[in-house]
């Protein structure tokens, strides 16, 4: 459940510049760096060369932890570890690999990610772009069956459930709550002495030299037997820093009473920790036996907190886009904001650290806080930006906005979140107390959490359904948190609860059950309509679905809500909806153009189409299934509309772009 991590020792730049010089005494063929095979993707090419640079000798000489999500509700969990050879990653909640593009710290470039617990938000954010990295986790049985809710994600997972990662960095212990072994540390070779001592210094013949007096064994040379002692320092245990998951007062005793943590805090030289990383509730932070706990590290111990008590912004650009839309129409374009805890911070006996977006403790070269980089959101620079452009002010004009149906487009991008799109979801509010939500790819409460702030909980209890198009991972892999946070919602405001409409293929279902079965208990949370069931002149509907589909149109004021099978992967739907005052919505989904769709749009008040290449990508659009720009109903960049043509709706909107057109103006 929990991880302790201890950095590697490091060694003298002399070893590499001698690496460097044998390669350079071997020919001018042996310098030149090997090509990569046109069969290896260029990120592990990269990621396998930079840890062999780190095998044997060269230890990291710079090493340092980093805050990718600072605990807050919208973000989770998170920490990013560097060293020169390696990259690792503690937990991905969803919305962490958007926070990790943003902030270019690529996660193909990650050797290894570690779980302190098997639970969505330490793994909504694991997805297909994860290739060739290895998981560390205890729970090997729960973790994958999680894992295999994501079909495609499971083939390129290596899980690693030994008590104990080691690699050219860092040792890593599972502490289940038992002790393990502490793995010691090597020594630095004493290069000086060693020249002193007639060594070849300097020369290819030192390294295996070097190696094996670091690996504790003595050498002969020129009949002159020299041993570890002589020649390196004493084994160092390099620092020790502990990622900590205690989600509740439950574990504090297990805790307080672990072995292996004891060791640690008993101020014996090489056990002293350097960080302790709190991923704990302010009821835990409260609680007088884990603060005891905490003195026991003593002076020398940083302790850093994630949890929802932060309140920082992981997604900046988001953040500044929508500052300077908000000066067109603040009607359209409200200023986003943060969820603020209501919860009383702790006030602990011991100094703390509260995680901040991309806040760094470096373990090497010196111990110490760098917050150089921690994310800023200056709304008067924002402003000045957009005010600096020529004529800006007076292009600006008013837009009459009608009440209702009010249309937030939570989520544009394709396939995987982007640095300032996340992927699809858009909210549909038909009243003031009645929302849907169309779609719910990864991050979609974060985005609820981001454009709602406070008022999150009451806009969660106002959505009674949701529609999944189709079963491709981002377009429903935030819905497990929707559901969760939902309940949760409903807990916080003193309602009653009652369960979420459903409305999306049956496929969906042993995704649910599984998750139901393994991890948590959700299927209460639902009433499942199949989308095959609401297809025009379908008669093959249950009578409990048929209940469902008259409270779903009951709810909302609908005369109707229709589906129909589109072109793009098997069990894909688009949908509409009437209301009984008059106005039609219909939702695209991902698809070709079809004429199921043109025949159900007909005469919508307004069509959310999702079209997500650009024109003159035409054959890639068919090959993958997907709608071009030139087929958009409005396009985004002005050019006129064929296949919209044949419907007749008053407004059009296009809100789903693929990856390369990211920056255009969501």
């Amino acid at each position: 459940m929990w991880a302790r991590a201890r950095a590697l020792p490091p060694v003298f730049g002399l070893a590499r510049r001698l690496v460097a010089g044998s390669a350079m005494a071997e020919g001018s063929s042996a310098a030149r760096p090997a090509r990569r095979p046109k069969d290896v993707p260029r990120h592990v090419w990269a990621r396998e060369r930079r840890r062999s640079a780190g095998a044997g000798l060269a230890g990291p000489n710079t090493v340092y932890v980093q805050v990718v999500a600072a605990g807050s509700r919208d973000a989770g969990a998170a920490v990013y570890v560097f060293s020169e050879f390696n990259r690792y990653l503690f937990n991905c909640g969803e919305g962490t690999q958007r926070a990790m593009q943003e902030h270019k710290l690529k996660i193909s470039h990650l050797d290894s990610i570690f779980l302190s617990r098997v639970a969505w938000a330490n793994v909504g954010g694991l997805k297909k772009d994860i290739f060739l990295i290895e998981i560390l986790v205890e729970e090997e049985s729960l973790l994958m069956s999680l894992l295999m809710l994501v079909s495609d994600l499971f083939p390129a997972v290596q899980l690693h459930t030994e008590p104990e990662y080691k690699d050219e960095t860092m040792t890593v212990y599972q502490v289940p709550l038992t002790g393990e072994h502490i793995h010691p540390k090597k020594g630095k070779f004493l290069a000086a002495k060693a020249q002193e001592m007639g060594l070849p210094v300097g020369t290819p013949a030192i390294l295996p030299i070097i190696t094996a007096l670091k690996n504790g064994e003595s050498i002969t040379f020129e009949g002159r037997e020299l041993f570890p002692e002589e020649l390196c320092t004493p084994a160092d245990p390099g620092p020790v820093f502990i990622v900590l998951e205690c989600p509740h007062e439950g574990f504090v005793d297990a805790i307080c009473e672990n072995e292996t943590f004891q060791r640690y805090q008993e101020g014996l030289p090489g056990n002293q920790v350097a960080l302790v990383i709190h991923m704990t509730p302010e009821s835990v932070l409260r609680d007088s036996r884990y603060q005891q706990w905490l003195e026991r590290f003593g002076p020398g111990t940083q302790h850093l907190v994630l949890n929802e008590n932060s309140s920082a912004v992981h997604n900046p650009r988001s953040y500044k886009i929508q500052t300077q839309l908000n000066l067109i129409h603040p009607e359209i374009f409200p200023l986003l904001t943060t969820y603020q805890s209501k919860e009383e911070e702790a006030v602990c006996s011991v100094p703390i650290v509260r995680g901040e977006c991309l806040l760094k403790y470096h373990f090497r070269p010196q111990q110490e806080w760098q917050r150089d980089a921690v994310t800023v959101c200056d709304h008067d620079a924002f402003v000045g930006e957009a005010l600096d452009l020529p004529d800006f002010q007076t292009r600006v004009k008013e837009c009459n906005v009608g009440a209702y149906p009010e249309i937030v487009f939570l989520g544009t991008g394709s396939a995987i979140p982007m640095k300032i799109r996340n992927v699809s979801s858009t909210l549909v509010n038909t009243s003031s107390t009645r929302s849907l939500l169309l779609d719910c790819g990864e991050g979609t409460f974060g985005q609820l959490c981001r454009h709602y702030g406070e008022q999150v909980d009451q806009v969660l209890c106002n959505i009674v359904a949701v529609f999944v198009s189709h079963m491709h991972t981002d377009h429903h892999s935030g819905l497990l948190n929707i559901l969760m946070e939902r309940r949760r919602a409903f807990a916080a405001l003193g309602q009653a609860f009652s369960p979420l409409f459903l409305v999306a293929p049956e496929q969906i279902m042993p995704w649910l059950h599984e998750y139901h079965n393994h991890c948590e208990e959700i299927l209460g949370d639902i009433r499942m309509i199949p989308s095959q069931s609401l297809v025009k002149g379908c008669e093959n509907i249950e009578p409990k679905a048929k209940w469902f589909v008259s409270s779903l149109l009951e709810n909302y004021g609908l005369a109707e809500f229709q589906t129909c099978e589109v072109q793009h992967c098997k069990n894909a739907f688009a949908c509409s909806m009437i209301h009984k005052s008059g106005w039609k919505v219909v939702y695209s989904g991902d698809t070709m153009p079809c004429m199921a769709l043109v025949q159900m749009g007909k005469n919508a008040t307004l069509l959310i189409h999702e079209a997500t290449l650009e024109d003159g990508m035409e054959r890639e659009a068919i090959e993958k299934t997907h709608r071009w720009g030139a087929f958009c109903c409005l396009s985004l960049l002005g050019r006129p509309c064929l296949f919209g043509d044949q419907f007749r709706e008053d407004n059009k909107v296009s809100p789903c772009f693929e990856s390369r057109g990211s920056e255009q103006t969501p």
